[in-house]
């Protein structure tokens, strides 16, 4: 092969994942692409290749009275080179069936029929595809090729089935795809392996109820735990569809709702120290004067250092922490006494802030122990003065058995149900919308999703026959 000869043929031959016992011909060479001033703009790899003749057996009637009927010219786009746009130019050989009078194409190792790209083109677009930030934009330009064809190469080779049900399942939703039937994604997952099992396009009762339905009855059975949040449904269709199962609202979504009555309170507070500029200042006597200064003080607290309302570390609460000069209060503050300030300013924060701390102690306690204690900590809220302490007494009170199972341990180290794992998975299907602008067709987000994020997941070695 004299073409060979004119290049490193073993560097060469590898670069491109050629067998050096198969070629008849190979010539690699630069074509220079011009604008409309006749400028190069960019340089294309072209490799020109022929096979050489092997004479297979007819692949209709296994003769072996074969003839060479043509050859067909074939570009194929070729990745090899990522940021370098390369072109195989085959030669396809085309025989002819003296027996039968049939024809069909000669074996190649670098496309399957009718394709336009490589098998490895293929396998290297699919690849970036696992990364969950990466886009079929971003992908289509690291390999030459337009985002259509990256988009039908995904949905060609990638179609990720359910998995089955396991004893403890996960249930939660994501603003993630939005639909004429919904605008959250249901994501169900296995909290053992910490993958997804499968994504739903809606958390509607009647949706979700035609999905379990489907599950044999055999596999809903396994399940003993469902984690959720405070959404009804998801209890109603683990009573209804999962009959060996028990509901658990992990600790992150009780404190999540207390947290947003705890915001309204401080709001409504803020609210009331808003600044009245009813007088200019010059015309207000000295109580006023000092009235005037206590509400913005205490509205500049609660609207710069509310977080700290929140916070348990240690440096929020110790009073020997190193203080910090402010300006606005013309002294200098820990965040220990920045958050005292902010207590000994309203009377209703301190009584909420308390209970905040009695929450935290319940989460503190063994099942056996929260059985009991729930009730005890339903009566402090129920007692309260705050009305929004009493709404969410009412909370409790409806999810009082999931709470209380919540507490149950799931492993031999002594960790209890919990929906953080789900969150984590939320923010990576997240990533994978807002990356990509957006989705319009279900099963393509769907199986993005399942591909990127599993990491079992794995893309089919041939394409996906189309009905």
């Amino acid at each position: 092969m004299n073409d060979l000869d004119n290049f490193n043929n073993f560097t060469m031959l590898k670069m491109f994942n050629l067998d050096e016992k198969k070629i008849q011909e190979f010539k690699v060479y630069d074509v220079p692409i011009l604008n409309d001033e006749n400028k190069v703009i960019r340089n294309v790899l072209n490799i020109d290749v022929k096979l050489i003749d092997l004479r297979p057996q007819c692949i209709h009637c296994d003769s072996k009275d074969i003839t060479i009927k043509d050859y067909v010219p074939k570009k194929l786009k070729h990745s090899t080179l990522k940021n370098k746009e390369c072109i195989i130019n085959y030669k396809d050989r085309r025989y002819k069936c003296k027996f039968c009078q049939k024809t069909y194409y000669e074996h190649n190792p670098f496309a399957l029929s009718s394709m336009r790209y490589t098998m490895n083109t293929v396998y290297n677009v699919l690849g970036d595809l696992k990364d969950e930030t990466e886009t079929f934009a971003s992908c289509a330009k690291r390999h030459n090729l337009s985002v259509n064809t990256v988009i039908k190469i995904f949905d060609d080779y990638v179609s990720i089935a359910r998995k089955q049900l396991d004893e403890i399942l996960c249930i939660d939703e994501v603003y993630a795809f939005k639909s004429r039937d919904s605008k959250y994604v249901c994501v169900l997952l296995d909290y053992k392996t910490q993958e997804i099992l499968d994504l739903l396009p809606s958390r509607r009762i009647g949706k979700l109820a035609t999905y379990f339905r489907a599950i044999p009855i055999e596999e809903r059975r396994r399940v003993k735990i469902v984690s959720i949040d405070m959404w009804s449904s998801y209890r109603t269709i683990t009573q209804e569809f999962l009959p060996n199962a028990v509901c658990a609202v992990d600790k992150f979504h009780v404190f999540q709702e207390f947290t947003k009555r705890f915001t309204r309170v401080r709001i409504e507070e803020m609210n009331h120290f808003s600044p009245i500029n009813d007088k200019p200042y010059n015309e207000l006597s000295d109580d006023e004067k000092s009235e005037r200064y206590k509400r913005d003080i205490n509205y500049y607290l609660l609207k710069k250092f509310n977080w700290l309302l929140f916070k348990t570390n240690e440096k929020y609460s110790n009073s020997n922490y190193p203080r910090r000069y402010n300006h606005k209060l013309k002294g200098r503050y820990n965040y220990y006494e920045l958050k005292e300030l902010i207590l000994n300013g309203s009377p209703k924060l301190l009584e909420v802030y308390n209970l905040q701390h009695y929450l935290r102690l319940f989460y503190s306690l063994s099942y056996d122990e929260a059985k009991y204690k729930i009730n005890e900590l339903i009566d402090r809220f129920k007692k309260s003065n705050v009305p929004q302490m009493n709404d969410f007494a009412n909370t409790l009170i409806n999810w009082k058995n999931e709470i209380v199972n919540s507490f149950l341990v799931v492993s031999t180290d002594g960790r209890t149900i919990s929906n953080a794992i789900i969150e984590n998975r939320n923010k990576s299907i997240k990533t994978i919308k807002r990356n990509g602008n957006g989705y319009t067709n279900w099963e393509r987000f769907r199986n993005r999703v399942l591909y990127s994020v599993n990491e079992s997941s794995v893309h089919r070695l041939y394409r996906i026959k189309k009905d």
